[in-house]
């Protein structure tokens, strides 16, 4: 009986039967991917595919066409570019407003969040990609201290507000880039928009859609 279990999951789940051509079609079927533990993330995306690997899943990053960002429950996720704008809003202010008691005790203020958001504009303008380290920095040369974790959660909110995101690695650091840059036209989605772009087109009659 258990082991039935464990085989129909491993099936409905696309690991025993990888039929997935690239990274985005696993991603876009799925909707969004955990990806907290990077190399984890990167082997759940390949074992879905035919002939998947590591540097396939990262070579999609590069390319943007699969993203990494903090859309949902304060935790990273794969998602296709132009999905994590209507997530963002969808989701984000309710876990913006569970941190507010947090931004408090690190100093974090409407002002804060301002100036540095303009700090990440001007140094990321024109596609530049930037590691956590040199983002620190940029906050450090416009007065606004990353100390202790300040430095996290003000990259962490900009993110959940839609202006930054995961860019590509370089050797093995994260960097960082613009949302507007990764999609210049990013559009807006109502709920009924929302609702239908959550019924992937690769697999339309086997995606539970909601209709109400």
């Amino acid at each position: 009986m258990n082991s039935d279990i464990a085989q129909q999951r491993l099936y409905n789940q696309y690991l025993s039967r990888p039929i997935f051509k690239t990274p985005r079609d696993v991603v876009g079927w799925f909707g969004a991917v955990q990806a907290q533990d990077y190399p984890g993330a990167l082997w759940a995306v390949a074992l879905r595919m035919e002939n998947g690997t590591q540097q396939v899943v990262e070579k999609a990053l590069a390319e943007r066409t699969i993203v990494r960002s903090w859309p949902m429950r304060g935790t990273l996720h794969f998602t296709l570019p132009e999905d994590l704008p209507w997530m963002l809003k969808l989701l984000s202010p309710r876990i913006i407003s569970k941190q507010t008691f947090r931004f408090r005790e690190l100093e974090l203020d409407d002002e804060t969040f301002k100036k540095s958001r303009k700090l990440f504009i001007n140094a990321l303008k024109g596609g530049n990609q930037l590691t956590r380290g040199e983002m620190m920095h940029v906050l450090e040369s416009g007065n606004v201290s990353p100390a202790g974790q300040r430095g996290i959660h003000i990259l962490g909110k900009h993110a959940l507000d839609g202006l930054i995101c995961f860019g590509a690695r370089q050797d093995k650091q994260q960097t960082f880039t613009l949302l507007d840059d990764l999609i210049p036209d990013r559009k807006n989605l109502s709920r009924d928009g929302i609702n239908n772009r959550t019924c992937p087109a690769l697999f339309p009659k086997s995606w539970p859609c909601n209709t109400t």
